[in-house]
């Protein structure tokens, strides 16, 4: 019965094998011709449309050799990557490794020794690994410019300057609740307004697609409250909601990373945290306090969403990712 059971497992890890080795290639197909390879990369049409595509090129990492950069991430079997060629292996995650769905990528790939460079949101020390959280690839062009990160941090620092004049209570827009705090945030907070779900939790309105083409910053610009809860709780993982809430103006309502998202760039005082202990008791005060006092939102709105902190933290580690890349390439 044993070697019955060691044969079976000798058996499915060889189908295994032949399984991701067959992908792999499927996915070397799809980079063919290009400069930089990505494997187990969100799905995209174009490669040459990814932020690190662009970030390679635009800061001329590329050169003149053969030499690639080749970008991994977690959307696919781990055992790919080994099939991966050296060169300059780059990992780059922007989801919680630390859940079980992502266990098998929970060492951010740092225990298979060609990876050169891990990316995440972890806050740990490690010669082969630099904090880099998601957001960064969706709040900032890929070129490094201090006059375009300072425009952009203007940007987001004062997103109301000009218009401050909404008309609805709030949103909530996910496609996922694995934790179910994003029902718990809409239960309790419906007793305040009405809160507009355009997407598939609690989905009671079309507008996103049938008015706004699917642009979620267009479609947040009508509210006065997002509500942004991370998909999970970790320290430093922060991703793009509550930077897209404060893009398009809105007063976030925010669960994430312990409460204290990005200490160096967000303005805590222009978001309203959730205190899952007590109920979010202290989040409804706030916001019914706010929605019911047109100068004192109008007030907590128009206060700096960034800290004077934020352009000198970005840029240092843009900077930062763009120098270890090259000293990489420069290396082999």
């Amino acid at each position: 019965m044993e070697t019955t059971n060691c044969f079976r497992l000798a058996h499915r890890a060889m189908r295994r094998s032949v399984y991701a080795k067959r992908y792999y290639l499927s996915q070397l197909k799809k980079n063919e011709g290009l400069p930089i390879y990505f494997f187990n990369w969100w799905p995209c049409e174009k490669f040459e449309s990814l932020w690190f595509y662009k970030f390679v090129d635009n800061n001329g990492l590329l050169g003149s050799s053969s030499k690639r950069f080749r970008f991994c991430s977690v959307f696919g079997m781990r055992e790919v990557l080994s099939y991966v060629p050296s060169d300059v292996k780059v990992f780059f995650t922007g989801e919680n490794i630390h859940l079980p769905q992502w266990r098998k990528y929970a060492d951010s790939l740092l225990d298979d020794s060609s990876c050169d460079l891990a990316l995440g949101f972890d806050c740990f020390e490690d010669e082969r690994y630099m904090r880099f959280p998601l957001w960064l690839t969706n709040m900032f062009d890929p070129i490094l410019d201090s006059q375009s990160i300072s425009r952009r941090c203007e940007q987001l620092r004062y997103p109301n300057r000009f218009d401050s004049s909404r008309s609805h209570f709030a949103s909530l827009i996910a496609r996922v609740d694995v934790l179910g705090i994003r029902k718990e945030m809409y239960d309790v907070l419906l007793n305040v307004g009405r809160i507009d779900c355009p997407s598939q939790v609690l989905h009671n309105d079309d507008t996103l697609v049938t008015h706004y083409n699917d642009n979620k910053l267009e479609y947040l610009r009508n509210y006065v409250f997002n509500i942004c809860p991370e998909n999970s709780n970790s320290y430093g993982y922060v991703t793009e909601k509550v930077f897209e809430a404060v893009c398009a103006g809105c007063i976030p309502i925010y669960w994430g990373s312990y409460n204290n998202p990005e200490p160096r760039v967000l303005n805590h005082d222009g978001i309203v945290f959730w205190d899952r202990q007590n109920g979010g008791k202290q989040a409804v005060q706030t916001v019914m306090d706010l929605w019911a006092n047109p100068q004192r939102l109008h007030d907590f709105i128009m206060q700096p969403r960034l800290l004077p902190t934020a352009e000198e933290e970005i840029e240092k580690t843009l900077v930062g990712l763009r120098d270890r890349l090259k000293e990489l390439i420069d290396n082999i």
